[in-house]
């Protein structure tokens, strides 16, 4: 599971989709309003994300 914060000045959305088509069964999730700190700066959508990714792996 990949998650991408749309303003991420770190890692750019170029490596994210990399990532997508070269980790099998990857999954990209773009967030808008969003940096490189998803789990801080969205962390009820973040949490709820990764508890669905987890829970149908």
């Amino acid at each position: 599971m990949l998650i991408h914060g749309r303003d991420d000045r770190v890692v750019s959305f170029e490596t994210s989709l990399y990532l997508l088509a070269n980790v099998p069964n990857s999954r990209l999730v773009l967030l808008n309003r969003c940096g490189h700190w998803a789990m801080i700066e969205h962390p009820e959508e973040f949490n709820c994300l990764v508890g669905d990714f987890i829970a149908n792996a």
